[in-house]
C-alpha cells in the first residue's frame, strides 16, 4: 500500500539537486478534478505546483493537467486508447493486455508520467487517490509491473537507486543527482 505521499514529496524536494523554474500558470485543482471526475493524489498536486513541466534526469516527464503542450497534458489520452475498438487495436500491436483498461477515469490505468519507451500509470481503482499505486509499462506491452508506491514515491525510489529491478540505474539515469529540466533536449 502506498505510504504518505506528502511525506514522500518532502523527501523528493530534498533530493532534487536542481530544477528549472515552473513557468506554468497556477493550477485550479478544483476545476481540474471536477473535469476529470476524480480527486488527484496530493503528492502529484504538490509536484506539479512546485515544478510544472519538466524531465527528471532527462528521462521521465510527469504529465501536467492544464498545459497546452499536448504531449505533456495529463488529460489527453493517447489516441490508441479512444474508441470502442481500442483494446482490440492495442492487442494487435502489443504483446500483453494491461491489467486494467487504459484511460482517464476510475478503475483504469491513467498515464501520469512517461519516457520514450516507458510509462508510469496510476491504478485508479482505490477510492482514495492518495492510495493509488502505480503500474510501470513499456511500449511493447511486454511488461506490466505493479509498484506499490505513489507516483512521487516511485520517482524518489527510482532516482535514488532503490528500484533497481526497473533497470534505469544500469542505463545511467540514476546518478546520485536529480535534475528537473523543462527541455533538456533543446539545442543551446
Amino acid at each position: 500500500m502506498p505510504g504518505d505521499g506528502t511525506a514522500a514529496f518532502v523527501q523528493w524536494r530534498q533530493a532534487v539537486t536542481s530544477a528549472d523554474p515552473n513557468t506554468e500558470p497556477p493550477v485550479d485543482w478544483a476545476a481540474v478534478e471536477s473535469s476529470v471526475g476524480l480527486r488527484l493524489p496530493a503528492d502529484y498536486k504538490a509536484y506539479i505546483d512546485e515544478y510544472g513541466i519538466g524531465f527528471v534526469n532527462r528521462l521521465f516527464a510527469v504529465r501536467h493537467p492544464t498545459t497546452a503542450e499536448g504531449r505533456f497534458n495529463l488529460l489527453r489520452a493517447p489516441e490508441q486508447w479512444e474508441g470502442p475498438d481500442a483494446e482490440e487495436e492495442y492487442l494487435e500491436t502489443h504483446l500483453t493486455a494491461p491489467p486494467l483498461p487504459l484511460g482517464i477515469g476510475r478503475n483504469r490505468l491513467m498515464l501520469c508520467a512517461d519516457s520514450d519507451d516507458t510509462q508510469i500509470y496510476w491504478d485508479t481503482s482505490n477510492d482514495d487517490p492518495d492510495a493509488w499505486s502505480v503500474v510501470v509499462g513499456d511500449d511493447d506491452g511486454d511488461t506490466w509491473q505493479a509498484v506499490d508506491l505513489t507516483l512521487v514515491e516511485t520517482l524518489l525510489q527510482l532516482f535514488t537507486g532503490r528500484l533497481p529491478e526497473l533497470g534505469f540505474d544500469r542505463a545511467g539515469y540514476v546518478t546520485g543527482e536529480i535534475h528537473i529540466q523543462r527541455n533538456p533536449f533543446a539545442r543551446a
